[in-house]
């Protein structure tokens, strides 16, 4: 047996008090109080003391302190004056130690403060047909089933790939090393 209840009724709804965390911006978190207070907040206190904004994970002066120190934990080698070279924590390459010549000259930096990294090669990678086509291909099927032709190609395609030895492109790797500019030919 069902009971009709009115919009001007008590049994309709009641006024309650709800206690919680709201941030500046006036939104609702209930019990986050991190939550509301990161919504509402700008600047963070780093472990130095120093202010910094939100986004970040600690102030500049900290914030170089640690790249320096990673960089610095890095192991060291020699360069072999082939190997590309990265700065560290940047995109900018150098493919000849012209380019780093270029490179001071034109920062007017001398080249002992440069962080300099050695790159690594990134190669082709083989292709899986079955994966590639896989949305494609019927259920327990491989591509060898369906498409033995394509399958061929992919293959012949791995061994090209499987066989050319030059790099695609570099990335700066995991070890750290110094140069020491040799004077340039006249």
């Amino acid at each position: 047996m069902s009971t009709d209840v009115f919009y001007d009724s008590d049994q309709a709804a009641k006024r309650v008090t709800l206690t919680g965390w709201v941030s500046r911006h006036g939104r609702f978190y209930g019990d986050d109080e991190h939550a509301a207070r990161w919504d509402g907040c700008t600047h963070r206190q780093c472990d130095c003391g120093k202010a910094h904004e939100r986004s970040r994970t600690m102030c500049d002066n900290c914030a170089r302190k640690a790249r320096e120190a990673k960089f610095e934990a890095m192991p060291f080698v020699e360069w072999d004056g082939v190997t590309p070279l990265s700065l560290f924590d940047d995109d900018r390459y150098f493919f000849s130690e012209d380019d780093l010549r270029d490179f001071c000259e034109a920062e007017e930096i001398a080249p002992d403060t440069l962080r300099l990294v050695v790159c690594e090669p990134q190669h082709a990678r083989e292709l899986d047909g079955n994966d590639y086509f896989c949305d494609l291909l019927p259920e327990d099927c491989t591509l060898d089933d369906m498409a033995p032709e394509i399958a061929e190609a992919f293959n012949k395609l791995n061994e090209v790939i499987k066989a050319y030895g030059k790099p695609l492109s570099w990335y700066p790797g995991k070890k750290r090393t110094r140069v020491e500019l040799t004077s340039e030919a006249a």
